[in-house]
C-alpha cells in the first residue's frame, strides 16, 4: 500500500510541475466527480494530491466557481485545486467539518443574528446566509469578521456568487483592543493564519507577517443592534481565549449561543474565560451533541457548542 501511495504522490508531483500542467490536470479531475467512486478511493486520491502539492501554491490558477454539497445544503464557492485537501475536485461534496454544517442546518432557525469571528473564505458564512434567506430572514444580520486581505477578498466573492452581498463583512480581527496587531500567515488563504506566530507555523511552512485591523470584542454587540437571539461562531486559530475574555458583557446582556473551536492546547484558557457564565458545553460530534467539560478536549477536538444552562 505504501508503494502505491508513493507512486501516486510522484505522479501528482509531475502533474504539478508547471502552472499549465497543474491547471490541465485539475480540469481533468473534474470528470471524476461524476464517477461512482468509493469514499476510500476519493480519500486516497485527494490525500496523495494534497501531499504532492505542499509548497506548490504558485503553480495553481486562480479560484474558480464550483458547486459543492454540504449537510446544510448546496453552495457555490470560488475554489482553488488545493482548497480543502482536493476533496471537492474528486467528489461533489465539500467534506469539511460536516458535523458543524449539520448543526447549523438544525439550529439556525433559532437566531435572528449571527456573528462569525474568523470567517476565512466564507464557507460557513455562505451556508448560513443561504439558510437565513431560505427562512425569510434578513441576511444583513449576519456579520463576518476576517482579518486576512486575501481571504476577505474570496469571502466577498463567495457571498456575491450566492447572491448574498448584503451579508456584512468586516476586514478585521476580533481581539482585546481597537487598533492594529501583527498577523501571521503560513501561505495565502492558509487555514492556520493567526494572531499567534506559533499557531500559524504549525504547517511547517514559511510564515509571513502583516499588520491587520482589530476590533475590541467588548463592543461586539454594536454590530447586531436590537438582536434578541444571537449565534456567535468563533474559529480564531488559537485566539479564542482572548476573544471570549472580552465577551462577558455581551454574554450577560444577550445570552447568545456560541460555536467555538476548542483544541487540547486551548481548552484550559477557554474554560477559564467562560467560567461563571452559567453555560453548558457540548462537543459537536458526527452523531450529534454530547455534553462534556471543555477539559475533555483532545488533539482531535474541533468545535463545541456553548449554550446557556437556563
Amino acid at each position: 500500500m505504501g508503494a502505491i501511495r508513493d507512486i501516486g504522490v510522484s505522479a501528482h508531483k509531475l502533474a504539478f510541475a508547471t502552472r499549465a500542467s497543474a491547471r490541465a490536470y485539475a480540469t481533468a479531475w473534474m470528470a471524476l466527480r461524476w464517477l461512482p467512486l468509493s469514499e476510500s478511493i476519493v480519500v486516497r486520491i485527494a490525500n496523495a494530491a494534497s501531499h504532492a502539492a505542499q509548497g506548490r501554491d504558485e503553480v495553481f490558477a486562480q479560484a474558480r466557481p464550483r458547486t459543492v454539497q454540504t449537510p446544510a445544503g448546496r453552495i457555490r464557492l470560488m475554489l482553488r485545486p488545493p482548497d480543502f485537501r482536493f476533496r471537492p475536485l474528486v467528489s461533489r461534496s465539500l467534506h469539511y467539518e460536516e458535523e458543524v454544517f449539520r448543526l447549523l442546518g438544525e439550529r439556525l432557525s433559532r437566531y435572528d443574528a449571527v456573528i462569525e469571528i474568523g470567517a476565512n473564505v466564507g464557507v460557513f458564512t455562505t451556508a448560513m446566509g443561504l439558510l437565513f434567506r431560505l427562512q425569510g430572514k434578513d441576511v444583513s444580520r449576519i456579520v463576518a469578521f476576517e482579518p486576512a486581505a486575501s481571504s476577505c477578498t474570496r469571502l466577498r466573492q463567495n457571498l456575491k456568487l450566492n447572491g448574498l452581498g448584503a451579508v456584512r463583512v468586516v476586514q478585521a480581527a476580533v481581539s482585546d483592543h481597537d487598533g492594529t496587531a501583527a498577523f501571521f500567515e503560513a501561505s495565502p488563504m492558509a487555514t492556520t493564519s493567526s494572531l499567534h506566530r506559533g499557531f500559524a507555523a504549525s504547517l511547517d511552512r514559511p510564515v509571513g507577517e502583516t499588520v491587520v485591523q482589530t476590533v475590541d470584542g467588548a463592543g461586539i454587540g454594536a454590530f447586531v443592534p436590537g438582536a434578541a437571539n444571537v449565534l456567535v461562531k468563533i474559529d480564531a486559530e488559537g485566539h479564542e481565549e482572548t476573544i471570549l475574555s472580552r465577551l462577558g458583557g455581551f454574554v450577560r446582556e444577550h445570552r447568545p449561543d456560541l460555536i467555538v473551536e476548542v483544541l487540547r492546547r486551548t481548552a484550559v484558557g477557554i474554560a477559564a474565560a467562560t467560567e461563571g457564565w452559567g453555560y453548558r458545553a457540548f462537543r459537536i460530534r458526527p452523531h450529534g451533541l454530547t455534553e462534556e467539560p471543555l477539559s475533555a478536549a483532545d488533539h482531535h477536538s474541533r468545535d463545541w457548542l456553548l449554550t446557556p444552562a437556563a
